[in-house]
């Protein structure tokens, strides 16, 4: 009696199988590891620098990473409820004397931007660079800081703000 897989095996030889399992097993490789164009974007010759967004009761804060790049070439714009994160990174000049077998820096312009919350008070925005880092504080305003609701046992207050039924045909009566 043959077993399972006799039954399932192919009983000739065809390259698209093969093919396609092949190109299974290299995806299934490549994925392992992760991809440059992540972040940073290499293949694309462009950059676009990470960073982290983080929020607290009073603030909003983005701290963003620029190696390489000056304060000078950085730029920070709120405008619409939009805060905009622009620079360039410049070419490096090297000596041709030199044969360069890698090269994955790279060099350029580059534009974040950021949707803000109604809730931000966008004339105390604050920008620091320090170290090739980037960091934005993006005040929140009276109006957004959370409050607790108590919660009661029963809703005698707001029911006493609604109409109920009885209380409607009461009224309709009296018309």
């Amino acid at each position: 009696m043959k077993n399972a897989m006799d039954i399932f095996r192919p009983k000739f030889f065809s390259p698209t199988r093969e093919w396609n399992s092949l190109q299974r097993e290299m995806n299934r490789l490549f994925d392992m590891f992760p991809r440059a164009e992540e972040n940073w974007e290499v293949s694309s010759g462009r950059f676009m620098p990470s960073c982290d967004v983080t929020e607290t009761e009073k603030q909003f804060q983005i701290a963003m990473d620029l190696p390489g790049i000056k304060k000078e070439d950085v730029k920070v714009e709120v405008a619409d409820g939009v805060l905009s994160i622009s620079g360039e990174r410049k070419e490096v000049k090297e000596e041709k004397t030199a044969t360069r077998f890698l090269s994955e820096r790279t060099q350029g312009s580059f534009l974040r931007s950021f949707a803000l919350p109604a809730e931000v008070d966008v004339e105390r925005v604050e920008a620091a660079f320090e170290n090739g880092e980037l960091r934005i504080a993006v005040p929140k305003t009276a109006a957004a800081k959370k409050h607790e609701v108590k919660i009661g046992s029963s809703l005698s207050k707001v029911n006493s703000h609604t109409e109920t039924e009885k209380d409607k045909t009461e009224k309709l009566k009296a018309v």
